[in-house]
Order: C-alpha cells, then structure tokens, then sequence
C-alpha cells in the first residue's frame, strides 16, 4: 500500500482523530469526539499536512497531524475558556466598605469583568495598494492595531470561466493574514443576484490578527495553493472615441481583456506610485469585447484615469476591530 493510501485510510483518520480526542481530553476536560466544530477543523487539515510535509514516513505524518490539528484545537478550547469566565464571572464588593461607600439600590453590588469593546468593519479588495497582486492576494492600508476576520464572500460569475478556478472545488479555503496566520473559512451560505454567485464563508476557529500599518490577505484553496497567479490590475494603453457598427463607443485599449464580456463592470484609477491606495474615481460596464479592446457607452474620461479593474470579482471581508 502507498503512503498516500497508508495516510488517506479510514482506519488512520479515525486512529488519530481518536488519539487526539484521548489527549485533548486529558489535558483539558473538554470532549471533541462528537463536536462538529473540531471534527471539520481535523478533515480540512488532514489532506494538507499530507500536501505540506515532505516524507516518506507515515509516522512523520502522523505526528504532524496531533502537533498541527492538536495545536489549532487547544489554541480555540483555551481561549474559549478564558473567555466564557470574562462575559459571566462576577466578583463581590469588600464588605468592608464604609456607608459613605456603600452601593445604593441603582448601584451593582458586584464588578463585572467585561472583553473589550469591539466595532465591525468591512475590508473590500478594491480598496487595496496597487502593487497588490490581486483580489486574491492584497494588502490595504489600516488604521487599527487588531484585527478578527469573521466571514469572506467571494463572487462567482454564473456565465463566466470560473471553471478553472480552484477556489470554488472545495466548500473550505485558507486564508494567510500578514504572512503569518492561517485561518481555515468554510462555506456559510450562498446567494444569487444578477447573474453572479455570492458565496460567504465563515471563519472555523477565529483569531486575532496584529496589524501595523497594513494587513495582508492571501486567499488560498483547500490544498493552500494560489487561485491566481498574475495581476487583475490592467494598464490602458490608449483609449480613443470610434464608431463600431453605426454606433458610438468609448474604446479602451489593454493588454489582455480576457477577463472581461459583455457586461462587465470595471473601475478606473490613477495608479500614482507603486504601493499608492487604489481609489476607483468611476465604474463603466463593457458593452462589448473585440480582441484587445473594451467597448463603453460613449463618455469623457479624465485624463489622470490611467488603469482599471474588475469589479465583479470584488472580495468583502467581514470582521472586528
């Protein structure tokens, strides 16, 4: 039998989810044999210690997979413990305070221990610096020191060549925040509007990111593997007034407009420097695609517009600050 087999058995998925049930148990008195939260953690996982680690050795693999999965899960049962005792403990008033101190009946004669006010925020990744890769693969500016991304939604056009894109062949992602930490999303819901796919993913074991100054985003499949690998931003090397077909159009010429159809909505900005905030000053829909040119509604564009992006692919992410 192969390794791959050796590993990817029912019997060694449930002899070591079982292992670390037993140590998770003994080490915090919490049971996850049933718990469905931990048990997709493991199965999202498991596939990628295999993908990750370079051996030869099912027992390298094996122990990749208690320290790995086992770490993730005790990191979320401690903090939900630390947690649970600040929303609910109470702690008593001396009984040593004097009248003049004494709580009156509008006062609480106990102190209640409270988590830090949080505030929501939504992150787009239009807003990114333009020396970002793509929607995938960003950075934006911040003005917060912590951030707790929550939910993901990604965008799947339903008449578009999403076929080839390996975000959408697997209910889970993993998503890198600044380089270092990894958060695994799993599908929440999915919604439809206009001809386009909305599907939001939800956080399985939330964690707070440092930040300073800017956050990074990596959106990777299950497998960890980047979606997209080249730039979604698009120089315009000319743009001109013609008549195509008896009709008017503003015509932008690009490099590339395999990405865009009939339909389509784009952004215009000025890209300023290389690591410049992308502000999209007007949004245009493609009336028509010939070869390297996109075709518009005839309008007067700023000279100062010098690029463009998709806009329907935009990535909104949810989370507290």
């Amino acid at each position: 039998m192969s390794l791959h087999d050796m590993y990817f058995s029912k019997q060694n998925k449930n002899y070591m989810y079982d292992l670390l049930f037993k140590s998770i148990l003994q080490e915090t008195g919490y049971n996850i044999q049933n718990d469905e939260k931990y048990i997709n953690l493991y199965r999202y996982h498991y596939a990628s210690v295999f993908h990750r680690i370079d051996t030869d050795d099912i027992i390298d693999l094996n122990r990749e997979v208690l320290n790995s999965i086992g770490s993730l899960i005790l990191k979320d049962i401690r903090q939900n413990s630390i947690q649970k005792p600040l929303q609910t403990e109470l702690q008593p008033v001396s009984k040593s305070v004097s009248k003049s101190e004494s709580t009156t009946p509008n006062q609480s004669s106990t102190t209640i221990v409270q988590d830090t006010p949080s505030k929501n925020i939504v992150l787009y990744s239009v807003q990114r610096l333009s020396n970002s890769l793509n929607r995938y693969n960003f950075a934006i500016n911040v003005s917060f020191t912590e951030f707790m991304p929550t939910t993901l939604t990604l965008v799947k056009n339903s008449n578009s060549n999403n076929s080839g894109n390996s975000l959408f062949s697997n209910p889970n992602l993993n998503v890198l925040f600044n380089d270092t930490e990894n958060i695994v999303f799993s599908v929440k819901d999915t919604n439809s509007f206009n001809d386009k796919e909305y599907i939001t993913y939800e956080s399985v074991l939330p964690d707070k990111i440092k930040c300073e100054k800017t956050l990074k985003v990596q959106i990777r499949n299950y497998l960890m593997n980047n979606p997209l690998e080249t730039s979604d931003i698009y120089e315009i090397v000319k743009r001109k007034k013609i008549k195509y077909e008896n009709e008017d159009y503003l015509c932008l010429e690009l490099k590339d407009t395999s990405e865009f159809e009939s339909g389509s909505e784009i952004g215009l900005f000025s890209i300023e420097s290389d690591n410049s905030e992308i502000n999209i000053k007007t949004s245009l829909f493609v009336k028509k695609v010939v070869g390297k040119y996109l075709l518009f509604e005839d309008k007067k564009l700023s000279r100062t517009l010098n690029a463009l992006t998709s806009l329907d692919h935009n990535v909104t992410l949810n989370g507290k600050i």
